[in-house]
């Protein structure tokens, strides 16, 4: 994929410019794009399986909007991303599917999971290092997101319509748990974050 990915961006930067910095910035998004796409798919077809396609799309974008702020266990390659993240959404689609979670439940985890953002985010690791100035962006980006989130889903519940609540809900669980996961595997790079925040 990555040769049909510089074929492409060569041929496409030729017609707009011959700088080599252009080329490498255009064949990332490029490629960061297709891995949008074939995540964003293979989401959809899950949904289609599971019978739950909205709520698969609406957690892709929960996760898609806070993750790179939140920060958290990143795979070490990009298929080991993919499968991570396939079997993630698989598992809340089950969970949604076959767990029958009474609101006291819901509200506790969705609490301790908001905290739990709200303490860590981001966490920092070697394989997306931040400045302490960056840090500061991302935590207050993250800590924004999950404010707007809970809104949203409080309106859902006021609605009650679980529709609009639970991706919302298995979103928050999931970028929690990612940073728990996350600051384990990245320890000694938390301790530069503790200092600063």
């Amino acid at each position: 994929m990555k040769e049909r990915i510089e074929k492409f961006s060569n041929h496409l930067i030729s017609q707009i410019s011959t700088s080599k910095e252009d080329r490498e910035v255009l064949e990332y998004g490029l490629h960061q794009s297709l891995i949008i796409l074939l995540n964003l798919l293979s989401v959809l077809i899950c949904g289609f399986f599971w019978k739950l396609l909205l709520f698969g799309l609406l957690l892709f974008l929960t996760l898609f909007f806070l993750r790179p702020y939140a920060g958290g266990f990143h795979a070490d390659t990009e298929i080991r991303c993919y499968m991570v993240s396939i079997g993630i959404i698989n598992l809340a689609m089950a969970g949604v599917k076959f767990i029958n979670m009474s609101n006291s439940i819901m509200i506790i985890l969705y609490m301790s999971s908001f905290l739990i953002i709200w303490k860590n985010a981001p966490v920092v690791n070697s394989i997306n290092p931040l400045e302490n100035i960056e840090i500061l962006k991302y935590s207050q980006k993250a800590k924004r997101i999950i404010i707007g989130y809970s809104l949203i889903a409080g309106f859902g519940i006021y609605l009650q319509n679980s529709t609009i609540y639970e991706p919302i809900f298995y979103g928050i669980l999931i970028a929690a748990l990612s940073d728990l996961i996350g600051k384990y595997k990245y320890r000694e790079n938390t301790a530069h974050k503790n200092i600063l925040v």
